[in-house]
């Protein structure tokens, strides 16, 4: 049988290579504006949605829809028990600007591809969909019918999977790829906090930083009513001395300065260079401004939250993980929002208690929150994956992993995330030039054949 699973992969090959390509070519990233009726999504996560459901049909597969939420593809007509894989379609945001080639124009150089979506979570979904295509061509049995489960909001809130789990039966196990093997048995818990600071300069007047919660910000900017001249020279010694590149302009009256940082996913911040901070470091030290000086303080240079509180170090299954991304004026408030990453033995709310008691004279709350996952690693649902992973790789010195990257495991029952990158990969997901090595995805969807038989076939 690992003989004809290899041979049936490597006749879908160039097959896959093409199908990856022609869904990373699709923006897929959620667009609130273009959002409607059986598109909830906007057009982007609605074209690539259509792109699986009319390949899946065109190959025979079973496929169905769920009002553009979700779709699964299945190995059985029926609503019977079954295995789970869950995937996203959905993607997080893009500069092509900073790229070395448009996102959404996949490039195949020195064996990666390049493209949004291609480690996060559209390399992976190609993987899955073949591995069932061919357990369907080699008629394995299963004891069990799998579905490919396919969300297309999984970067904001979920939304797509939850439809589709009020609409159909959890699954018996499953597991989502979307994270790194040989599995994660520890998923951080997540937390959008939002702090608000009463703010009244007379010399910041606007202060803009971030789109997207859950990348470490890459650009901020902020005017102000110092002279050009006067605010030049300290700026780009700040830059030099702090290997940044920014800009100064005149702003009518005012003076416009920005800062470029580096994206990363926002559960790795230390990855990133924080656009937002940097500019905040920058104002306190030309302006003394109370505001800029409490944002420093207490998140400069600090992601582990231990200047507000709440790291505690004894726990044994992680440490928390701030991301300070979004920042911006709302009449004379300054708001800074954060994703914060936080370990089993911790809370939401124990988060929101101690955030808010540090900063005791100004608001903060959690905005939206899920909790931590843990598995056993003598779990079922963990042993039987894990140790596929093993046999297939002959990797048995790889541990499990503790993540701070929220997966569907959060709302999917008996469910961790396993895989796609492997021990060793680079981690280039939210990042630029995401890219993926090809030769990743076709291990991977024979790990997912190997993983999906096993998990078919016993009992749960």
């Amino acid at each position: 049988m690992e003989k004809q699973i290899k041979q049936k992969l490597e006749f879908y090959n160039d097959e896959m290579k093409k199908s990856l390509k022609e869904l990373v070519k699709i923006n897929s990233t959620r667009d609130y504006k273009t959002a409607g009726k059986n598109k909830p999504f906007g057009d982007g996560v609605k074209s690539a949605m259509e792109y699986m459901i009319n390949k899946s049909k065109k190959e025979g597969m079973l496929v169905k829809e769920y009002e553009g939420y979700a779709l699964d593809i299945r190995t059985k007509k029926s609503d019977d028990d079954y295995i789970g894989v869950i995937c996203h379609i959905d993607t997080v945001p893009a500069n092509p600007e900073k790229w070395i080639q448009n996102p959404w124009d996949p490039l195949e150089k020195d064996g990666f591809i390049y493209g949004r979506g291609t480690q996060d979570d559209k390399g992976p979904l190609i993987a899955v969909y073949y591995a069932l295509k061919v357990i369907k061509d080699l008629k394995i049995k299963l004891a069990k019918p799998i579905r490919l489960i396919i969300g297309g909001s999984e970067e904001t809130n979920y939304e797509g999977i939850k439809k589709y789990f009020s609409l159909n039966k959890q699954p018996l196990a499953a597991f989502t790829a979307d994270n790194a093997f040989p599995g994660i048995n520890n998923e951080k818990g997540g937390a959008k906090g939002k702090l608000t600071l009463n703010f009244d300069s007379e010399i910041i007047k606007k202060f803009n930083g971030g789109k997207t919660i859950n990348i470490v910000p890459d650009y901020a900017e902020a005017e102000i009513t110092l002279d050009l001249m006067e605010v030049s020279t300290p700026f780009f010694e700040f830059l030099e001395k702090n290997k940044l590149e920014g800009s100064v302009d005149s702003q009518g009256e005012n003076t416009l300065i920005s800062i470029k940082g580096i994206p990363a996913h926002g559960s790795t911040p230390k990855k990133g260079v924080n656009a937002v901070l940097f500019l905040a470091k920058f104002l306190y030290e030309l302006t003394n401004d109370n505001v800029m000086k409490i944002i420093t303080e207490n998140f400069f240079n600090e992601t582990d939250g231990t200047k507000i509180g709440i790291n505690p170090k004894t726990l044994e299954f992680g440490d928390v993980s701030i991301n300070a991304s979004i920042a911006k004026m709302v009449e004379n408030n300054f708001e800074l929002q954060m994703d914060i990453r936080f370990p089993y033995g911790m809370t939401s709310s124990e988060i929101e208690e101690k955030v808010s008691e540090h900063f005791c004279c100004f608001d903060f709350n959690i905005i939206n929150a899920n909790e931590p996952l843990y598995y056993a690693p003598d779990s079922k649902i963990v042993s039987t994956l894990y140790s596929t992973y093993q046999e297939l790789t002959g990797d048995y010195k790889s541990e499990l992993i503790t993540s701070g990257g929220g997966t569907y495991a959060k709302v999917t029952n008996n469910c961790i995330a396993f895989g796609g990158l492997f021990p060793g990969s680079e981690w280039r997901m939210h990042a630029i030039d995401e890219r993926v090595k090809w030769d990743e995805i076709v291990k991977q969807a024979e790990i997912y054949i190997h993983a999906l038989i096993k998990m078919g076939n016993q009992e749960w």
